[in-house]
């Protein structure tokens, strides 16, 4: 006696167009000697595919990529056969389809702190919104650090608790799922780059006798900052700030000692502020009104007034500026040039 096939599947699933679909069975009572499968978009009733009869014992059959189209719900049946003719088919069992999401992991391939933020983009061709995701570290040879919770959220960032060996390479992973089930991931490599370095300690200078001219060394210190919003480099080493990124020092950085502060700017507007700094003591903005440099410090619970340069030249969007501001002995002073 033949019997309907039970535990098909998938049975309420999700799948790209773009991926191979498994229809698979148990069959029970005779001996299947032969099956069909259909499958019906549900929304018209209209068949999308068909097998035709197909002289198997396998349980299973691959629907090809690409058969179907995304965005859709559908459901199949399958008859079954056995060696004298007979046959029984299945009741309906119904599956979805969507596109795969698209997931980025902006970076300049640097951590620029010993804890890693990272933060991730998510799209969809069809504008499903996302369910959930996690991010995932890794070291160089994917050996798992840490691995965060499933986090149902719009905003994909993540702060991860190991701390980060300075020079050291990384992996970072984010999975992500869509409204409808469907899972993709992105994984970028991040070279660990936050300590400050040291070239020499004291200014060093050496002559030589053959030679016409004297070797200079001094201490150098790199300051890494960190920015409160996602921006683009220009041309690999230009930090895009025209978003209102405000730029965070947690070291090395205070707004009453001696420093050095080197911007190139472009595309220069009136009334803006340039570049807002966070120190580990105060805040210095620094920004641009009525044709001037100015350059704000709020330090001890106050904020006040400190330097201005006034700008001769014509300013337009196309104006490139380098501005240098250096305090000594809490004296602050500023030096701008405009590049032709």
């Amino acid at each position: 006696m033949i019997l309907k096939p039970t535990e098909l599947t998938p049975n309420n699933s999700t799948f790209c167009k773009d991926e191979d679909i498994t229809i698979s069975w148990k069959n029970n009572g005779d001996i299947m000697t032969a099956y069909s499968l259909e499958v019906i978009d549900n929304s018209t009733s209209t068949k999308v595919y068909s097998s035709g009869k197909v002289t198997s014992k396998t349980t299973k059959h691959i629907i090809p990529a690409n058969t179907l189209t995304n965005e859709k719900e559908y459901y199949y049946k399958l008859t079954v056969y056995n060696a004298v003719g007979g046959s029984v088919t299945s009741d309906a069992v119904v599956f979805k389809t969507s596109a795969r999401p698209v997931v980025t992991i902006p970076n300049d391939g640097y951590v620029r702190n010993q804890y890693l933020t990272v933060n991730a983009n998510y799209t969809h061709s069809s504008n499903v919104p996302i369910k959930s995701y996690k991010f995932i570290l890794y070291d160089v040879s994917n050996k798992l650090i840490e691995e965060s919770s499933s986090i149902i959220s719009s905003a994909l960032t993540y702060s991860f608790k190991h701390p980060l060996v300075d020079g050291a390479t990384y992996k970072v992973k984010c999975i992500v799922v869509s409204q409808k089930d469907v899972t993709s991931f992105s994984m970028v490599s991040l070279v660990a780059d936050y300590n400050s370095m040291q070239s020499y300690s004291n200014l060093h200078a050496e002559t030589f006798v053959d030679k016409p001219y004297v070797k200079l060394q001094w201490s150098i210190t790199r300051i890494i900052g960190n920015a409160d919003k996602e921006f683009e480099y220009i041309d690999g080493e230009k930090a895009n700030l025209t978003n209102g990124s405000t730029v965070s020092f947690d070291s090395n950085f205070t707004v009453d000692e001696d420093f050095t502060l080197k911007l190139w700017v472009e595309n220069l507007k009136n009334d803006i502020d340039i570049i807002k700094i966070c120190g580990s003591n105060g805040n210095m903005e620094i920004t641009f009104r009525d044709n001037s440099i100015h350059v704000y410090k709020d330090f001890s619970s106050l904020t006040y007034h400190t330097a201005s340069d006034l700008i001769d030249e014509t300013i337009t969007t196309d104006t490139k500026m380098y501005i240098c501001i250096k305090q000594i002995n809490n004296r602050l002073n500023i030096y701008r040039e405009v590049i032709k």
